[in-house]
């Protein structure tokens, strides 16, 4: 079993769009998120929603990119500073989430909330849509080409258990094994395989 306690080696993100609405003192507040692979990504998103909700009073938004979260951006959208972009981006941090794009729309409902509550309830939205997601862990990966003779199946297979991450095999005339595994852990798996086969088997990196 791969050993995953080094937190360098993966990050969570979302698997699915979902969407919740809110009403609080006649605004409704529809949450909206988004996995996403790039600022541009999180850019085209938005001028879509906009362009669905066109009519809105604001459509503010958080987004976190990477596995330090130093990409990131929110914005108030026209709300009193503070009260609407950073509330969402803490709620992706309370969940941990990377690669991800928060929307919340707000249509006005004619009773101001003033400026904490506006804030907790541009959070909740964002909360209660954050919790309809699927979460998805992300491995950061090397990918290995390993081609060999078939007597050397059974030890590999072994070695691959604590290592592999994901695994394609292909039987010719000879056996090739395309394997990712864990960044931390390249280094010593190439080594091993060395040391396990005595230099017997050609392993290289591999690009997908």
């Amino acid at each position: 079993m791969v050993n995953l306690s080094d937190n360098s080696d993966f990050y969570f993100t979302i698997a699915n769009n979902c969407s919740a609405e809110i009403k609080i003192k006649g605004s409704r507040f529809i949450g909206q998120v988004f996995p996403i692979s790039s600022r541009d990504n999180a850019e085209e998103i938005l001028a879509l929603v906009r362009k669905e909700h066109y009519n809105a009073t604001h459509n503010c938004f958080a987004y976190s990119l990477g596995l330090d979260g130093n990409t990131f951006r929110y914005s108030d959208d026209g709300e009193p500073s503070g009260t609407a972009g950073k509330p969402i981006f803490q709620a992706i941090n309370s969940f941990d989430y990377k690669d991800i794009l928060v929307i919340v729309t707000r249509y006005f409902g004619g009773t101001k909330l003033g400026v904490g509550p506006l804030a907790r309830a541009y959070a909740e939205s964002a909360k209660t849509a954050l919790e309809l997601t699927e979460k998805k862990i992300i491995y950061l990966t090397k990918t290995f080409k390993i081609t060999c003779d078939y007597n050397f199946i059974a030890i590999l297979k072994h070695t691959f258990e604590n290592y592999s991450i994901n695994l394609k095999e292909e039987y010719e005339e000879k056996v090739c094994f395309i394997i990712d595994v864990l960044e931390s852990q390249a280094d010593k798996f190439e080594k091993l395989i060395v040391e396990k086969t005595n230099d017997k088997v050609e392993i290289l990196p591999f690009n997908r």
